[in-house]
């Protein structure tokens, strides 16, 4: 496998760390699954142990995988979690990649952890701090669901002053619910998200409508309190709230479905996402007209993570066809614009300040850095907005950088593979590894077990 991987294209690197026991005893170890991403390309490298959980630990191993399989040069980009590990200026596991591999690379942090990270605050702001590892409310519904009559719950269309809080979007949130239950969904949860927003909305899911048993609670799974609140408040009548869960799982609601869910969905594209950022903010800001205070608190998370709002990453725009020609040429006339001294991963901007800007707002002399880190052609630059559809230098480019991954859901799957394979067959680390690369082999050349796919 490694002989014959030989990618010529753009790769980013993934990696997220996760607590197992040791293959050889009953100690736990960091495992720090490493995977790389590109156009045609999702190649797992290894799942090595860390000696500490520590930045510089990951670096090494990172640094060693990529030197083992022979593309180093090839890596331009890193996809991570935005944790402090990852993620602070000294000594963490970004930074010292990049010192290690001698060279800057983009910094693609991961928008779904973004996402968790806001609808953390607004989940705490509702409830309350939970003095536990799980959410009191959350486990009570939990354990009284056999009690529940699946057939008597209530929607916002039964009552007036909650449909009041939908009216404008309740229609499009819908129709954007079926649109995505049509594409592929790699978790349950995910389609369990869009089938409750589409009932808890008064509308029909393409299936019948059914609940599935409240599933775990994970402090780690963020989705998963949308999920339960959903439920409990679709069914609360038959459950014993106070005046201040109830309001607080509706708080939860009204921004999990007119903020959290559409964000969620269209995170992956690395293309729209300094646009849906600059549309998010500006959502959130406005959202002080629902609930002021769970605006703030999520703005406030939200202006620490405009990872794709910085000099660099705002070059997605370029490809991004939902941005107008206008905005486009005023990019370009941008890129003369003296920017930051200092190389900063993600923009630094006031909420007051930011929700008046424009993409354009964002570009400097030094978004061309991200041609020159990823080795793409900007020729088309040169040339007027309207000729780039037909020009090959930008479709090439477009082409690249939609495979570009923003989200890193694809290094939880190789956690995943760890953690069922972590103490079956052998406990020699070495073979271990060559089993991991083994059955991810195997699972991507069969994915389902369809006779044709067998047969192929």
């Amino acid at each position: 496998m490694k002989r014959d991987f030989k990618p010529h294209m753009p790769l980013t690197i993934h990696w997220d760390g996760k607590m197992l026991e040791d293959i050889t005893g009953k100690e736990t170890v960091e495992r720090l699954p490493i995977i790389v991403s590109g156009e045609g390309v999702d190649q797992l490298l290894g799942v090595p142990k860390l000696q500490s959980r520590t930045g510089e630990a990951a670096a090494i191993v990172i640094q060693e995988a990529l030197v083992e399989w022979g593309i180093c040069d090839q890596v331009k980009c890193m996809g991570f979690d935005t944790t402090s590990v990852n993620t602070g200026k000294r000594n963490w596991a970004c930074t010292l990649l990049e010192q290690k591999l001698g060279k800057n690379m983009l910094w693609l942090a991961c928008r779904h952890h973004i996402l968790e990270i806001i609808l953390e605050a607004v989940v705490v702001h509702s409830l309350g701090v939970s003095k536990g590892p799980d959410v009191l409310i959350f486990m009570r519904f939990q354990r009284n669901w056999i009690t529940i009559n699946q057939k008597d719950y209530e929607t916002v269309v039964w009552n007036e002053t909650y449909l009041n809080a939908f009216v404008d979007i309740a229609d499009e949130i819908i129709t954007f619910c079926k649109d995505q239950l049509l594409q592929f969904q790699p978790r349950d949860d995910y389609q369990e998200l869009l089938q409750l927003t589409i009932i808890f909305l008064g509308g029909l899911p393409t299936t019948t409508i059914s609940f599935r048993a409240p599933a775990g609670l994970h402090r780690a799974r963020w989705m998963s309190k949308v999920i339960y609140s959903l439920k409990i408040w679709m069914f609360r009548r038959q459950i014993m709230l106070t005046k201040v869960e109830e309001e607080g799982i509706w708080n939860i609601c009204k921004f999990g479905v007119r903020i959290y869910v559409k964000a969620w969905f269209t995170a992956p594209s690395a293309i729209s996402a300094p646009r849906l950022d600059l549309q998010l903010v500006k959502d959130i800001e406005k959202y002080k007209q629902e609930n002021v205070t769970i605006s703030s608190v999520a703005i406030k998370k939200f202006l620490g993570h405009l990872w794709y709002l910085s000099e660099e990453l705002i070059a997605f725009s370029f490809f991004d066809n939902e941005v107008s020609t206008e905005t486009k040429r005023k990019m370009v006339l941008a890129l003369d614009t003296v920017g930051k001294e200092q190389r900063l991963p993600r923009a630094s901007v006031d909420a007051a300040i930011i929700c008046a800007k424009g993409l354009e707002d964002f570009v400097s002399l030094n978004t061309r850095r991200f041609f020159t880190i990823t080795g793409l052609p900007c020729d088309f630059l040169e040339k007027d907005v309207d000729e780039w559809a037909t020009d090959e230098t930008y479709n090439l480019g477009r082409s690249i950088v939609n495979n570009m991954r923003v989200t890193n859901d694809i290094a939880e799957r190789g956690v995943s593979l760890i953690q069922e394979f972590n103490k079956l067959h052998t406990n020699n680390e070495e073979q271990k590894q060559y089993l991991l690369l083994a059955v991810k082999h195997h699972q991507q050349r069969y994915p389902d077990k369809k006779k044709s796919t067998l047969c192929k």
